[in-house]
């Protein structure tokens, strides 16, 4: 990004900061929806160390989805300095820098979170459709 037009820098910048906070909330609202679950009180014999064992993937997957929004909120803060800050010809280095990895960091860890949360939505489909009723 060091070697682009200031205003197409700023552009990139100012698109990012929303697409990151969009994000962020996202991720946000996903690890607060994911703690109000709670294994089942009821279950008996193996249902018990099925629910245990989901409430430790959801526990895992807000782990990770907490630290995809600390890098979320990396590449929010740095776009915002950079729209005010870079205004060098050739660019800023730490900030190109700091950008990229926050985004492709977030980006891998959005990517994770989600194949963990379908994996966890696939094995909840197969002991409702496996339990009697």
């Amino acid at each position: 990004m060091s070697g682009l037009d200031r205003d197409l820098r700023k552009d990139i910048y100012s698109s990012l900061t929303g697409s990151s906070s969009g994000l962020l909330g996202f991720a946000l609202a996903a690890v607060a929806i994911l703690s109000a679950f709670a294994p089942k009180v009821d279950a008996q014999g193996t249902n018990r160390r099925k629910e245990r064992e989901m409430a430790e993937a959801r526990s895992d997957i807000a782990k990770c989805l907490l630290v995809t929004s600390l890098f979320l909120m990396v590449l929010l803060v740095v776009s915002t300095i950079g729209i005010g800050v870079d205004a060098e010809k050739g660019g800023n280095r730490l900030i190109s820098s700091l950008i990229l990895s926050a985004a492709f960091s977030s980006l891998v860890g959005l990517l994770i979170s989600g194949l963990g949360v379908t994996l966890s939505i696939l094995e909840r489909n197969a002991q409702a459709q496996q339990s009697p009723r």
